[in-house]
């Protein structure tokens, strides 16, 4: 979730602010725009499908922390938690395939794999 919040976020908001200038610029000069407009546009769509993901993750994580009984923690976990994880990792997941590799902040499988 920190990650997410730290790492993420600016990365992606970034990028899409950068394709937003790109084709701001592209149609002072009459250019087409589009793709740039699209690329902004979804990455910023996702973005804010990320940001809401981990305010659910934080409310889920709050509840379940609040839980005195283990076992009914552990099933809180379990059943609330995990699933906004879930749904936290597939929205970062969509956005590393949007941003290049000098705008992720992470190391991708390929790096992992045959280069570190």
């Amino acid at each position: 979730m920190e990650i997410a919040r730290r790492e993420i976020f600016p990365a992606a908001s970034a990028a899409a602010a950068a394709f937003a200038r790109d084709a701001l610029a592209l149609a002072k000069i009459n250019a087409n725009a589009s793709a740039q407009e699209k690329q902004a546009k979804e990455i910023a769509a996702l973005c804010n499908e990320l940001y809401l993901k981990i305010q659910s993750l934080e409310a889920a994580l709050g509840k379940a922390r609040k839980i005195k009984k283990s076992d009914d923690q552990a099933r809180a976990y379990y059943e609330k938690v995990r699933p906004e994880m879930d749904m936290l990792r597939s929205k970062a997941d969509a956005l590393e395939k949007l941003l290049s590799k000098k705008d992720w902040p992470f190391p991708g499988y390929e790096e992992l794999l045959f280069k570190l």
